[in-house]
């Protein structure tokens, strides 16, 4: 969801957009590619003999996710969660993986000649934008971690991100050196990106098969493993 120096509103075809902050120049190309230029290329293709629809989800979760909770869990444990960038109350929507599926379904169940999903994107969430901290600190506080409770100034932090980055490149040819903070990740944590599913439920009748309270409770009990002091816990030390 990445790169640019402030929220952003988006018109026709990206109507549904209400907000979201994107960085870091290297990623920002990766997702050019992915979200933009792939969904443009399908719905490009739209015909009257060939029909075609993008779904553009934001911020999956869910079970089996090897990336989301199993990365937290493993800052966590290296006591890198402490601190909330920003004052904590920029919201992100998050997605539970059974409605981007349900979202799919329902996209290809209305394609079909004159249908108003036919070269169109339609932007699927959980509709529930939440404090992107409170869903973290949801997330480790039910796997009996603690949550952070510090607060960094978002400027500052970003601006520190920015040097680290710039640092890592000119000693990259002598050490290899990685920060833990990069601009995207301090902009995804500290700035809104959230979207409106108005459009979908106009045109599919889309609505949340699964809430987010559901849905973040489903993903604490399945990675119950990771909780703290149990079998991956020790692993983890």
């Amino acid at each position: 969801d990445w790169d640019g120096a402030a929220d952003r509103g988006w018109q026709e075809g990206d109507d549904d957009i209400i907000s979201t902050s994107l960085r870091t120049a290297l990623l920002f190309i990766y997702w050019s590619v992915l979200i933009f230029i792939g969904p443009h290329i399908v719905l490009a293709a739209n015909s009257a003999d060939f029909h075609t629809v993008a779904i553009r989800p934001h911020g999956i979760f869910g079970p089996r996710d090897p990336h989301l909770v199993p990365t937290t869990v493993t800052v966590v444990r290296q006591g890198k969660f402490k601190f909330i960038i920003g004052d904590g109350k920029n919201l992100v929507d998050f997605t539970y993986v059974d409605n981007v599926v349900h979202g799919h379904i329902l996209a290809s169940q209305k394609l079909g000649k004159d249908s108003p999903v036919c070269g169109k994107a339609y932007h699927i969430t959980n509709d529930d934008p939440i404090f992107f901290w409170t869903f973290m600190t949801r997330l480790v506080t039910g796997l009996g971690y603690d949550g952070p409770r510090y607060h960094l100034p978002y400027l500052l932090v970003y601006f520190i991100a920015v040097l680290l980055m710039l640092l890592s490149k000119l000693i990259s040819p002598i050490v290899k050196f990685n920060p833990t903070f990069t601009p995207m990740k301090v902009a995804l944590a500290g700035t809104h990106h959230f979207y409106s599913c108005e459009r979908a439920k106009r045109d599919m009748g889309y609505k949340p098969v699964v809430s987010l309270d559901d849905g973040i409770r489903r993903t604490v009990e399945f990675f119950d493993y990771l909780k703290k002091g149990g079998d991956g816990d020790k692993k983890g030390h």
